[in-house]
C-alpha cells in the first residue's frame, strides 16, 4: 500500500471492490457511492487544516509510517493533520514512527530510528479475534469465547482474520467447527427501534479517547455500515470501572493507536470487547460533518499529549520499552560502583631466562611486551624429561634460541596450544618441526580484527592434531586436562594440570588486565559461561600466558573478572539510555581512565557486549551484522 495511486489497494472482483491487504469486499452500491461523496466534504476540510498548519509555519513533530502509508480514509490521516503533524518519508529521521498494517498478524522489523523517537504499534502484532478472547478475558475476569462442541444455544462464528466482517449466528453445540473461525457469546446489545448498537471506542497512546455509538439495524448486526453514528463523552457511556478494563485491554493487546468494539449486553450489563484494529478507519461516514470535525479534533488533543509529549519532556524517558528492557536499563542505572579488579602486576623476570614456577611448570618469556601482552608472552614447559609446552609465542629467533637451550636433552611430546593469535602460535611449527612431534590445538585462527588488536590472528596457524573438551594429555608424572573456554576466541581452550591444581589459562584470565573479546570469533556470552566453568573446578592457581600467576583467592578473583564484565554491560546499556549510539563515543566515556592505545581494543569488547545485548533482544543495530562502526540503540520493543 505504499503507492501513492489510491484504487492500487484494491482490485475489481464480483461487482465490487476487494481490499488488496485484508480480502475485505466492497459491493458498489447507490448508497457507496452517496458515502464516498460524503467523506470527500470531510476530506476538504481535513486538507484545509493540512494547509492552514503548513501557511502558519505550525511547530510540530515529523510522523512517518512503515511498512504502509495510511490513506485519508484512516482515522489517523486527519488527525495527524490536525494535531500539526508532519509527513515524512524516511522512519530515521522522525520524531514519531508508525507501524501501519492491515494484516491481522504482522512481523515487520521495527526500522532505524533516532535516538528519541516515540514508535507507535510496533508491538501489536496479532488483532486476531482468539487473541482478543484471551486478552479480554484476563482484563475483564469474564469470558467472551466459547467451547463450540459444547456450547449451547445461539453463539457467534467469525473469521480470525481482521476486516472480514463475516460474523454468523450459529447454533451450538456443532461437531466440526469451522477451521479459521472463532466462536463467542452472542452479545445482546439490541436498543429500542430494532437496532443494535456497538461502543467504537478509539484508542490513543493506550488511553480511550472517543467514544462513537455505532447503530444499525438487528438484521444487519454483523455489516461494517450504520444507520446512524453518535459521538458520546467517554464519562456518559462507561463507569470508572469499564474504562479501567478498556485500558488493561489496550496494554494486553499493546495497542498504542486504534479503534476497539465494545458492546453491552443490555441483560447483564456488562461490556464485552469483541475487535480490536490498529488502522481504524474514521470518522465514520454516517457521523454527521460537525461531529466529524469534533471528533477529530479530540483525537488529535490526545494525540499531542500521548505522543508529542514523549517526544518534548526531557525529565521522563522519551522511548516507549518493554518492561524487560526498561527493568534491565534501571538496574543499570541504580548498580552499585564496582570495586575493581585485584590485578597482579609485579612479576621477576628476564628475557631468555627459564624460571622454574612450580614443581611441575618453567617459564620463559619472549620479548615482544605491548599494552595487549604486557612483559610478553609466557611459554610453559610442563614436566621434565618428557614435556609439553604450551604456547610457544612468537617468531623470534633468540626467543627460539632459549626454548631449545632449555629444551636440550628432553623429549617434547606434545606442542600445545591454547588459541590461533599472533603473541601465541606462530613459533608452535618451528619449534615442533624442531623437537619432532605435533602441534595440538581445539582448531585454527579465524580472522577478528587485523591490526586493531595488538595481537593480529596468526592466519596460518593450523594443528596437526585437533584435541577437545574431555581429552587428555599426559607424560611421566604430570597429566594435563582439556578445557574448552570460548570466549576470547571460539576455540580458545585452557589446560588443567591436576598435579599441582592449576590451570594454565592462555588469556581467559589474566592477572595484568582483563581479556580482549572480539566478535566475530570471540564471543560475550561464551566468555561469561566459560568463566563460570573455571571458577567451578576450583582450581588453587591460575598460570596465564601474560602477567604473573593468580593465587589465594583464585574464585574471588574470577567473580571479580565477571562482575566487571557485568559492570561494562551495565555502563553500555546508561549510554544508550542517554541517546549515544556510537561504540568509539562510548568508549571516549568508559575508558576515559585507560590508556588510549587500548580504545581500539576496548571498542572491540564493547563490540562484544553489544553482540549479546542484541542476541539477547535489549539492543538494536543499524546494520544486518554489528560492528564497531555500526549504531545502537536501545530495543523499545523487545521481548528479551
Amino acid at each position: 500500500m505504499a503507492n501513492r495511486i489510491w484504487f492500487t489497494d484494491f482490485h475489481w472482483h464480483r461487482g465490487g471492490l476487494t481490499v488488496k491487504k485484508t480480502g475485505a469486499y466492497i459491493p458498489i452500491t447507490l448508497k457507496l457511492l452517496n458515502d464516498v461523496a460524503t467523506w470527500l466534504t470531510f476530506y476538504i476540510f481535513a486538507q484545509s487544516w493540512r494547509m492552514w498548519r503548513r501557511i502558519t509555519g505550525h511547530k510540530r513533530p515529523t510522523i512517518a509510517f512503515a511498512p504502509d502509508k495510511p490513506r485519508p480514509w484512516y482515522f489517523i490521516w486527519p488527525v495527524m493533520h490536525v494535531a500539526g503533524a508532519k509527513l515524512i518519508s524516511d522512519p530515521s529521521r522522525a520524531d514519531i514512527v508508525f507501524q501501519f498494517d492491515d494484516s491481522t498478524t504482522t512481523k515487520n522489523a521495527v526500522p532505524w530510528t533516532k535516538p528519541g523517537a516515540t514508535l507507535v504499534n510496533f508491538d501489536c502484532n496479532d488483532i486476531s479475534k482468539s487473541l482478543v478472547e484471551q486478552v479480554f478475558k484476563e482484563a475483564a475476569g469474564y469470558d467472551l469465547g466459547v467451547d463450540p462442541t459444547v456450547h449451547v444455544g445461539p453463539m457467534v462464528e467469525k473469521s480470525n482474520l481482521n476486516g472480514a466482517h463475516d460474523g454468523r449466528i450459529v447454533e451450538g453445540p456443532i461437531t466440526q467447527p469451522k477451521e479459521g473461525c472463532t466462536y463467542q457469546r452472542l452479545i445482546d446489545n439490541e436498543i429500542p427501534g430494532g437496532m443494535v448498537e456497538d461502543l467504537r471506542t478509539c484508542i490513543v497512546g493506550g488511553e480511550p479517547a472517543i467514544v462513537l455509538r455505532k447503530r444499525r439495524e438487528l438484521t444487519r448486526r454483523f455489516a461494517n455500515d450504520n444507520a446512524e453514528v453518535i459521538l458520546d463523552t467517554l464519562e456518559r457511556v462507561f463507569t470508572a470501572e469499564e474504562l479501567d478494563i478498556i485500558r488493561k485491554f489496550a496494554k494486553g493487546m499493546r495497542l498504542d493507536w486504534g479503534g476497539i468494539d465494545v458492546l453491552r449486553d443490555r441483560n447483564t450489563g456488562k461490556i464485552h470487547i469483541v475487535d480490536a484494529n490498529k488502522t481504524d478507519m474514521g470518522p465514520p461516514i454516517a457521523l454527521p460533518l460537525k461531529y466529524k470535525l469534533r471528533a477529530t479534533r479530540r483525537m488529535a488533543r490526545a494525540f499531542g499529549t500521548a505522543f508529542e509529549k514523549k517526544i518534548t519532556d526531557k525529565k521522563t524517558s522519551p522511548m516507549i520499552r518493554s518492561e524487560k528492557v526498561a527493568q534491565k536499563v534501571d538496574e543499570a542505572k541504580n548498580r552499585p560502583p564496582f570495586a575493581g579488579i585485584p590485578y597482579i602486576r609485579e612479576i621477576d623476570f628476564e628475557y631468555g631466562r627459564t624460571d622454574q614456577v612450580s614443581p611441575l611448570i618453567r617459564r620463559v618469556i619472549a620479548n615482544n611486551p605491548s599494552p595487549f601482552t604486557y612483559v610478553g608472552t609466557g611459554v610453559y614447559i610442563i614436566g621434565k624429561g618428557e614435556v609439553a609446552v604450551i604456547d610457544p609465542g612468537p617468531i623470534d629467533e633468540a626467543h627460539f634460541e632459549a626454548l631449545k637451550k632449555e629444551l636440550e636433552g628432553e623429549t617434547v611430546t606434545h606442542v600445545l596450544v591454547t588459541h590461533g593469535h599472533s603473541d601465541h602460535s606462530p613459533l608452535a611449527k618451528p619449534l615442533a618441526e624442531w623437537a619432532g612431534c605435533k602441534v595440538y590445538a581445539a582448531a585454527g585462527a579465524i580472522p577478528t580484527a587485523k591490526g586493531e588488536l595488538g595481537s593480529e590472528d596468526d592466519l596460518t596457524f593450523q594443528p596437526d592434531e585437533l584435541i577437545k573438551e574431555g581429552d587428555v594429555i599426559s607424560g611421566p608424572g604430570w597429566t594435563l586436562d582439556v578445557i574448552e573456554t570460548p570466549g576470547h576466541t571460539a576455540h580458545h581452550i585452557c589446560f588443567g594440570l591436576r598435579e599441582e591444581n592449576a590451570c594454565l589459562s592462555g588469556d581467559h584470565i589474566m592477572g595484568w588486565s582483563t581479556t580482549v573479546v572480539s566478535p566475530p570469533d570471540g564471543d560475550m556470552g561464551d566468555y561469561m559461561r566459560s568463566l563460570s566453568k573455571i571458577q567451578d573446578m576450583n582450581f588453587d592457581i591460575l598460570w596465564p600466558t601474560h602477567g604473573s600467576p593468580i593465587t589465594g583467592d583464585v574464585n574471588g578473583f574470577i567473580e571479580a573478572y565477571a562482575e566487571h564484565r557485568r559492570a561494562r554491560e551495565a555502563a553500555i546499556l546508561v549510554q544508550l539510555d542517554q541517546g549515544q549510539t556510537s561504540i568509539p563515543e562510548m568508549v571516549k566515556v568508559m575508558y576515559a581512565d585507560v590508556d588510549k592505545r587500548l580504545h581500539p581494543a576496548a571498542c572491540h569488547s564493547v563490540l562484544g557486549h553489544i553482540v549479546e545485548l542484541v542476541k539477547e533482544g535489549y539492543v538494536r543495530c543499524s546494520d544486518e551484522k554489528p560492528t564497531v562502526g555500526s549504531e545502537y540503540q536501545l530495543n523499545m520493543l523487545a521481548d528479551a
